[in-house]
């Protein structure tokens, strides 16, 4: 169960619901109360699955059937293994993936997720970095004719993160938090917080740091990126999830294509997770460290 249930996605999911009567929203077992203001408004439009991801994901494809759209709050690992007459129902159907680092009972990270997300057709992959950045994604992602896999840490994002304050959630594009420097933090989600404090730290040490927001895994802001990293020595990326398959490997394979520069992914280690409080002082620690090598060669 969730312990901090914050009202503004449901409250998001009200505003757009009245100017879109084929929204629908299905909440699994662990997410429900995240739900409520819309349930509330909407009952008739509120479906409870007493189990997992995976059946409310198939009941989702149904209603997609039904021309309807579907929004699917889960806190439970998912596994994108639908049978191949479900798959052309995939579209619509929007995942809100709830993650709560102060919840013992929750075992999985998403830390695989994203992979398996960055291989759907036409897929997009969102993990926002704080709570209004979050919900000008969800109001996005429902009008967008493609599935859409949204990460929400709501035990850690911030209300607002204040870099981010006069820069607006736009569909797949980055924002440059800070300019310049010899070393390209690029971060997303909860990690963001890290990359702009472990940029403070270097930059009292004389090492300037850029730092780059990707709040779209996929579709990644390439050409963003690739401004970004132009006149730097390397790149470093932290996410708060697995560092192999997410943000990182999205980085790396765009910049070998595009520009070849040197690449150190920071997040999660190549382990099965379990989901623990983040201890941030230890990533921004990682993050000057590995900074501070390839600002160094």
């Amino acid at each position: 169960m969730i312990r901090h249930i914050p009202t503004v996605y449901g409250e998001a999911l009200v505003d757009v619901a009245r100017r879109m009567p084929s929204l629908v929203v299905i909440a699994a077992e662990g997410a429900q109360p995240l739900v409520e203001p819309f349930a509330r408004v909407f009952p008739d439009r509120t479906f409870r699955v007493a189990t997992g991801g995976v059946n409310a994901l198939t009941m989702a494809a149904a209603l997609a059937l039904c021309e309807k759209t579907p929004v699917v709050f889960t806190a439970q690992t998912l596994r994108f293994w639908w049978p191949p007459e479900w798959r052309v129902a995939a579209a619509p159907i929007k995942v809100v993936r709830v993650l709560d680092a102060d919840d013992p009972g929750e075992h999985a990270a998403g830390a695989e997720e994203l992979a398996l997300v960055r291989t759907w057709p036409d897929g997009a992959a969102v993990i926002p970095a704080d709570e209004a950045e979050a919900r000008a994604a969800l109001e996005e992602a429902v009008t967008r004719p493609v599935f859409v896999y949204l990460r929400l840490d709501v035990g850690e994002l911030p209300a607002r993160v204040p870099e981010l304050a006069n820069a607006p959630f736009r569909w797949g594009q980055g924002v440059l938090l800070r300019p310049g420097g010899e070393v390209l933090l690029c971060a997303t989600g909860v990690a963001v917080r890290a990359a702009l404090a472990a940029a403070e730290q270097l930059a009292a040490d004389g090492l300037p740091a850029a730092v780059l927001h990707l709040p779209a895994v996929q579709p990644l802001d390439e050409a963003r990126l690739v401004e970004a990293a132009r006149p730097v020595k390397g790149v470093v990326t932290v996410e708060p999830a697995s560092a192999r398959g997410g943000l990182g490997s999205a980085i790396a394979e765009c910049l070998a294509a595009r520009l070849p520069k040197r690449v150190h992914r920071v997040g999660m280690a190549d382990v099965y997770a379990e989901t623990g409080a983040r201890e941030e002082d230890a990533v921004v620690a990682r993050l000057v460290q590995v900074a501070r090598q390839i600002g160094a060669n």
